[in-house]
This record gives C-alpha cells, sequence and structure tokens, in this order.
C-alpha cells in the first residue's frame, strides 16, 4: 500500500510539473546578429530560397545544362548529383568546348572516391583531361546551388 502511494504521488508530481503548449503557435527564431552585411545577405538569400536540408530532401537531382561560348562553341549534358555521398556524373551529348577532340557520348563521374572519364564508352585516363574532370566533377554542386545574381 504505502508503495502504491508513493507511486501515486510521484505520478501526480510528474503530471502536474509538465507544460503543456497549448496555443499552438510555432515558436518563433530570432534574426541572428549579423557579422556584416554579407552574412547577412546569405542569411536573407537561405530564407527565401532553402537550405542544405532542402536540398537533401530532393534525394537526387538531374538536369540538363546547355553552355554556349561567345563564339558560338556548344556544351549539353545531362548532370546528375546523388547528396547522400556526394556522387556526380555528366553526360555530354554535345561537346563541342569539353574535350572537342573525343568522339561519341562523353561521361565525366565521381564515384564517391574516384574521378573518370569515358568517351564512346572507352575509358580515358591522360592527366590533363583528368584535372578537368575534376574540377568540373568537384564544382557541379555549386553550378545549381549557387545563389542567382
Amino acid at each position: 500500500m504505502k508503495l502504491l502511494n508513493i507511486f501515486i504521488l510521484l505520478f501526480c508530481f510528474l503530471l502536474f510539473s509538465c507544460q503543456h503548449n497549448t496555443n499552438n503557435e510555432t515558436p518563433k527564431v530570432s534574426k541572428p546578429k549579423f557579422q556584416n552585411k554579407g552574412h547577412e545577405l546569405v542569411y536573407n538569400l537561405s530564407q527565401k530560397v532553402g537550405n542544405y536540408q532542402k536540398l537533401l530532401d530532393k534525394k537526387d537531382v538531374v538536369y540538363t545544362y546547355t553552355y554556349t561560348t561567345p563564339d558560338g562553341k556548344t556544351d549539353m549534358t545531362t548532370e546528375k548529383y546523388i547528396f547522400a555521398g556526394e556522387l556526380s556524373y555528366g553526360a555530354y551529348k554535345k561537346h563541342d568546348r569539353t574535350f572537342p577532340e573525343l568522339e561519341g557520348l562523353i561521361e565525366q563521374g565521381f564515384d564517391g572516391k574516384n574521378f573518370w572519364l569515358r568517351a564512346d564508352g572507352k575509358y580515358i585516363e591522360d592527366e590533363q583531361k583528368m584535372k578537368r574532370v575534376v574540377f568540373s566533377r568537384g564544382t557541379n554542386y555549386y553550378w545549381f546551388t549557387m545563389f542567382q545574381k
């Protein structure tokens, strides 16, 4: 009996000590104190367009990218980016400025550990070409996540 009374007393204490928010309002987060104008600009932009979690929620991103230089050279590529592991892939259907000397479909990738280049289904290991692949795949994320002017 004594144990039951202690249990009831503890239960009542816990029940009444818990506060419950019944106004159904989400708590408001105040703006941080900005270190400079750039800090404020980035904060305001991320409030408008989203943050890294919104990108993660998309899982994989696929888009077609067409780039034409002033002299008329065009690259057209289907880009894929997988956030888990930061994997990157590009399939160049047209490559007037990126490896114009190569024939057929050009594929570049980063598998989480290694960068690779394939032209018309054959792997290429040329050091100069691989430097360009490392740059392209390493910056793929930034091309579609950067804020627009």
